[in-house]
């Protein structure tokens, strides 16, 4: 059996983000356990675009969690935001930097945009509110960008040095001596702590934290624009009808938009795969031609992935209640490549320091003790 400093699970910018950090900081003999990039569960299937701000408008998380939480989660989004765009910028990885916008088309929804800047504009964005035809528009005073997710992917794995199991982990094990994770293959590798980013594989590996975890299915597509001018530069963001739809233009030129989950079973809620519905296609299509008066190509790709946020929508990165050996990350909600890089940096300090700063304790899955079904 070989043995490691670090085992970690998962193979998406989470996993990867902290073996990169932790390499960095010295630790060298990291085992990186999961299939090949190209599955269904890495961040692979990523849009390629990320924000400074957050998929759901600022007022949710203020109405649920209050101020202060919202402000820490931002404080994370912020540093995984600044820290990808640092990364990308130092490996010539192709990606444009834009801005983030958000319309409304009801007056519900601009009262509520009205709302949400205020908060935004008090707690350091310098958002605003303007009027475009007949829509409202938020600009939330955040940078977002479009990125080359395969090369940050690709990029951040071959910096790490990391020995590869390809593979998907099946168990986990503490012992006195440490962890030993045993892979579908047979494979057992053992060290002395582990880090689980392995999106829905999570609920398997720690069936503790299953019942907090909900699946969220999503779809997107690609679209060259044949007709009309798109008001948005190369990298902008922009969310439409409380973000039940979004779209990036990307840094190829082209335009990618998803969402319309509503047309969904139970909204896309508990779905073990994201199947490609053509009416999802269709009316996402018809809304940005509607909203910025262009004609699209047909798809020139589809895409469907799976989400996931926590229960209470808040982020669950830190190390696991009963045996703090075993670290995790997941939940992200629809900000996976952010806090997913953040949740690298903070993880790495975990396993150096015992602690993070970045990380929040409000974050850690402790919070969620009570949600373990027992007999």
């Amino acid at each position: 059996m070989k043995t490691f400093e670090v085992i970690i699970i998962g193979r998406g910018v989470t996993g990867l983000s902290t073996a990169f950090h932790l390499a960095k900081s010295g630790i060298k003999k990291i085992c990186l356990i999961a299939p090949p990039p190209t599955h269904a569960d890495c961040s692979s299937l990523n849009a390629g675009y990320a924000s400074i701000t957050l998929h759901d408008n600022i007022s949710r998380p203020v109405h649920g969690q209050g101020s202060e939480t919202t402000r820490r989660l931002l404080d994370v989004n912020r540093a995984g935001f600044s820290g990808l765009l640092q990364f990308v910028q130092d490996q010539a990885i192709n990606h444009s930097v834009g801005r983030v916008m958000r319309l409304a088309s009801t007056p519900q929804e601009a009262t509520e945009m009205r709302s949400a800047v205020q908060w935004l504009f008090k707690n350091g964005f310098p958002a605003s509110l303007s009027v475009m035809g007949t829509h409202c528009k938020q600009h939330d005073g955040a940078a977002a960008a479009s990125i080359d997710i395969f090369s940050v992917l690709t990029r951040l794995e071959a910096q790490s040095m990391a020995q590869v199991v390809n593979d998907t982990a099946q168990s986990i094990r503490c012992g006195k001596d440490g962890v030993t994770v045993t892979t579908a293959g047979g494979e057992k590798v053992h060290a002395e702590m582990v880090v689980a980013a392995c999106h829905r594989g999570i609920k398997n590996l720690i069936p503790e934290i299953a019942p907090a975890l909900v699946n969220h299915a999503d779809q997107w597509m690609e679209f060259n624009i044949i007709e009309g001018n798109l008001p948005m530069a190369r990298g902008d963001l922009t969310f439409a009808e409380h973000s039940h739809f979004w779209m990036t233009h990307t840094y190829r030129g082209t335009l990618v938009a998803g969402g319309a989950r509503f047309l969904r079973p139970w909204a896309g809620l508990e779905a073990e795969e994201s199947s490609i519905l053509k009416l999802v296609t269709s009316t996402v299509k018809q809304k940005v031609e509607d909203l910025f008066n262009i004609t699209l190509s047909d798809p020139t790709q589809t895409v469907g992935a799976i989400d996931i946020r926590a229960c209470d929508e808040i982020p669950i990165i830190g190390p696991m209640y009963g045996d703090s050996r075993i670290l995790l990350a997941s939940g992200f909600m629809g900000s996976g490549l952010t806090l997913g890089y953040a949740s690298g940096l903070g993880l790495s300090e975990f396993i150096q320091f015992g602690q993070s700063k970045l990380i929040p304790k409000v974050f850690h899955p402790t919070r969620l003790r009570s949600l373990t079904e027992t007999d």
